[in-house]
Protein backbone atom coordinates (compact mmCIF):
# COMPACT_ATOMS: atom_id res chain seq x y z
CA UNK A 1 0.00 0.00 0.00
CA UNK A 2 2.91 2.36 0.63
CA UNK A 3 3.94 2.13 -3.04
CA UNK A 4 0.49 3.43 -3.98
CA UNK A 5 0.86 6.38 -1.62
CA UNK A 6 4.29 7.16 -3.05
CA UNK A 7 3.08 6.83 -6.65
CA UNK A 8 0.13 9.17 -6.06
CA UNK A 9 2.41 11.65 -4.31
CA UNK A 10 4.88 11.68 -7.20
CA UNK A 11 2.08 12.17 -9.74
CA UNK A 12 0.56 15.06 -7.79
CA UNK A 13 3.95 16.72 -7.26
CA UNK A 14 4.74 16.24 -10.94
CA UNK A 15 1.50 17.95 -11.96
CA UNK A 16 2.19 20.79 -9.52
CA UNK A 17 5.73 21.25 -10.86
CA UNK A 18 4.54 21.35 -14.47
CA UNK A 19 1.81 23.90 -13.76
CA UNK A 20 4.21 25.99 -11.67
CA UNK A 21 6.94 26.03 -14.32
CA UNK A 22 4.53 26.73 -17.18
CA UNK A 23 2.21 29.25 -15.55
CA UNK A 24 3.97 30.42 -12.42
CA UNK A 25 1.26 29.13 -10.09
CA UNK A 26 -0.07 25.93 -8.60
CA UNK A 27 -3.83 25.81 -9.01
CA UNK A 28 -6.30 24.87 -6.30
CA UNK A 29 -7.67 22.25 -8.68
CA UNK A 30 -4.35 20.43 -8.17
CA UNK A 31 -3.79 21.23 -4.49
CA UNK A 32 -7.16 20.32 -2.97
CA UNK A 33 -7.57 16.88 -4.61
CA UNK A 34 -3.96 16.12 -3.73
CA UNK A 35 -4.50 16.97 -0.08
CA UNK A 36 -7.74 14.99 0.13
CA UNK A 37 -6.21 12.00 -1.66
CA UNK A 38 -3.21 12.10 0.67
CA UNK A 39 -5.42 12.11 3.76
CA UNK A 40 -7.59 9.26 2.47
CA UNK A 41 -4.62 7.10 1.43
CA UNK A 42 -2.86 7.72 4.73
CA UNK A 43 -5.99 6.78 6.68
CA UNK A 44 -6.49 3.58 4.69
CA UNK A 45 -2.79 2.66 4.93
CA UNK A 46 -2.89 2.68 8.71
CA UNK A 47 -2.84 6.37 9.49
CA UNK A 48 -1.20 7.74 12.59
CA UNK A 49 -0.91 5.25 15.41
CA UNK A 50 -2.29 6.31 18.77
CA UNK A 51 0.25 4.30 20.73
CA UNK A 52 3.05 6.14 22.46
CA UNK A 53 6.58 4.80 22.62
Amino acid sequence: MMWLCAAVMFVMVGIAVVTDVRGGKIYNSVTLPGAITGLVLNATAGGLSASSA
